[in-house]
């Protein structure tokens, strides 16, 4: 449970607040957290590696971990039934990410930096933002 917003940089010039990726087959997730690295939610009878989603993505990464395994977790498209998965955390490396798809699901969109309470990824105007509060 995040105690603050995550906002993340993405390649249009905006600030996604809750930004979570995901796709149309409802398998997996990549979502953003205030106390630990991005982590890739993968459904246990999903064939994908974690690497293979973050190519995917084009999202390039410095490391992957296995992460705690839950009993279920909820999963696209709607959000509602729980789903045995696999976690991985993954540290980034500094940079816009990629502009949602239409599958992927975020609270609000700004223009400009929004300079509140959270925790930030991604790289703005040449800046590496803090990946802590």
């Amino acid at each position: 449970m995040s105690l603050v917003p995550d906002f993340t940089y993405c390649q249009d010039g905006k600030w996604y607040k809750e930004l979570v990726y995901a796709d149309e087959s409802g398998d997996w997730y990549v979502c953003f957290d205030d106390s630990e690295p991005m982590e890739v939610v993968i459904a246990a009878e999903c064939d994908l590696s974690p690497k293979q989603i973050l190519d995917r993505l084009e999202i390039p990464y410095e490391r992957i971990f296995k992460g705690k395994t839950f009993a279920g977790r909820l999963f696209p498209p709607d959000w509602k039934y729980l789903r045995r998965a696999k976690a991985y955390f993954v540290y980034v490396r500094n940079l816009a990410f990629p502009v949602p798809g239409e599958h992927c699901k975020y609270d609000q969109i700004y223009d400009e930096y929004p300079n509140r309470e959270g925790v930030y990824y991604g790289m703005y105007h040449g800046q590496i933002t803090e990946l802590r509060r």
